[in-house]
Formats: C-alpha cells, structure tokens, sequence
C-alpha cells in the first residue's frame, strides 16, 4: 500500500482466470478483497477496476471498531436502524438489545 499525505491507498490488481473471466483483486488494512467483475473483455475490466478500486478506498480500515464494547456496537447499530423502523420494530429491537446486554460483558474482538 502506498500512502499520499495521509490517506491510504490500496493496490490493485486485474486477474484473468482460466476460462478468462477478469477478476479484481485489492488489499484494504492488510487484506485481499476479491471480486470477479464478470467479463471478459480487458477494456470493460479496467473501467470496472477503477469503479471497484474507489469503493474499495472508501472502506474504513475498522481499527476504531477493534476495542468497541457490545453495548457501545448495539447503540451505534440502533442509532443507524431507526430512520427506515417503524416506531414498534425500534422498541421490539431496543427491548432485544437490552436483554442481550447482561449476556455480552467485555470487548468483542474481531
């Protein structure tokens, strides 16, 4: 990986197999992420590259959710859940979470 003023980039790489499919193959945070981009044209693989290289360098590394408790995770997934819930399906999932609560004590490591 190459970083320019601060931001990560991640390496690519096009991949054609044996029945000669191309592949796009990149690293984000030390890991190789792999997605068949369903051609078998080069030129039409590239444009997809590069469309799959920029949703690739829009991930976040993760490293701030490595120490994040159960109870911190379960507040931040209600916080995105309750725009498109329905009023009852947000309590049913609050009333689940805070059952779950006392069950899940510590850090979850991934």
């Amino acid at each position: 990986m190459r970083c320019l003023r601060g931001i990560v980039r991640s390496r690519k790489k096009l991949v054609r197999t044996h029945n000669g499919t191309y592949y796009a193959l990149a690293e984000r945070g030390g890991k190789q992420i792999k997605k068949s981009l369903k051609t078998k044209d080069r030129k039409l693989a590239e444009q997809k590259l590069t469309d799959f290289v920029a949703k690739v360098d829009r991930l976040g590394s993760g490293s701030e959710y490595r120490t994040i408790g159960f109870e911190e995770l379960a507040k931040k997934w209600l916080a995105s859940v309750k725009p498109e819930s329905k009023p009852n399906s947000y309590s049913r999932r609050s009333v689940a979470i805070n059952g779950l609560l006392p069950h899940f004590t510590g850090r979850i490591s991934f």
